[in-house]
C-alpha cells in the first residue's frame, strides 16, 4: 500500500494509519491550530476535532483498522462489517509538529467508502508563504487506493461551502455541490490520473 506521496522534487508526503498511541496527536493539532476569525481556518479546527473524536468512539466499539489488511479481516468476518480509519500526512522535512492534514473514512455495511472528515491543518489554511500543497489530493488519492483494493462500489461523502470548489476541481466533477459521489469508473479515472502525475514526478528526479 502506498506510503509516501511525492509533491515536487525531492519531498513527499508520508501517510500513516492512526494508532491508539497516535491519540496525542490530537492535542497537538489543536495547541498548533492559529487563533482566527477565518471561517476557514475554523473549519479545519472543527473537522479535525470531530475527526479524532469520532475515531475515538470507533476504537471504544472495537471498529477501527491500523491497516487494509485489518479492513480485509473484518469483510472477511462479516460482508456488512463497518469499519473506521483515521489516516495521518505527515511532512517530514517539518521539524516539530509535522501532522500536515487527516481524513477518518469508513467501509459502509454494502462495501462503499464514505469520507467522514478530512483537512489539511489550520495552520496551512490560506498560507501563502512557503505553502505545502497537495495534501487533499495525497489523502483523495490515498482513499481511492484502499477502495480499489477493497473493490469499493462507490466513495462519497459531503462538501462544505469552503471545501465544494476543491472538489469540483480535484474530481473535474462541475455539478459537485454538498454532496461527492464517485462511482467505481469516477474514483478509479482519479486514481489512475493521479498515478501518471505520481510517475511523472518520479521520472523528473
Amino acid at each position: 500500500m502506498l506510503e509516501t506521496f511525492p509533491i515536487e522534487t525531492g519531498r513527499s508526503l508520508e501517510f500513516a494509519f492512526a494508532k491508539r498511541r497516535d491519540d496525542r496527536a490530537f492535542s497537538k493539532w489543536i495547541r498548533s491550530a492559529p487563533a482566527a476569525s477565518n471561517p476557514k481556518v475554523q473549519d479545519a479546527k472543527e473537522l479535525g476535532t470531530l475527526a479524532f473524536r469520532r475515531w475515538r468512539e470507533a476504537i471504544t466499539k472495537q471498529r477501527v483498522a491500523d491497516c487494509v489488511e485489518d479492513i480485509k479481516d473484518f469483510i472477511d468476518d462479516s460482508s456488512e462489517a463497518e469499519v473506521s480509519v483515521l489516516i495521518l500526512v505527515r511532512a517530514p522535512w517539518l521539524r516539530g509538529r509535522n501532522l500536515v492534514g487527516l481524513c477518518l473514512f469508513r467501509r459502509t455495511w454494502c462495501n462503499n467508502i464514505y469520507i467522514d472528515f478530512l483537512t489539511k491543518h489550520p495552520s496551512l489554511v490560506g498560507k501563502r508563504k512557503n505553502p505545502i500543497r497537495g495534501v487533499g489530493t495525497a489523502l483523495l488519492y490515498f482513499i481511492t487506493c484502499v477502495a480499489a483494493e477493497i473493490e469499493a462500489d462507490t466513495v462519497w461523502g459531503e462538501a462544505t461551502q469552503n471545501s465544494a470548489k476543491f472538489y469540483r476541481k480535484v474530481f473535474a466533477k462541475p455539478e459537485i455541490k454538498d454532496l461527492i459521489f464517485l462511482g467505481e469508473e469516477d474514483y478509479t479515472a482519479f486514481r489512475n490520473r493521479i498515478s501518471a502525475d505520481l510517475q511523472k514526478i518520479s521520472n523528473s528526479k
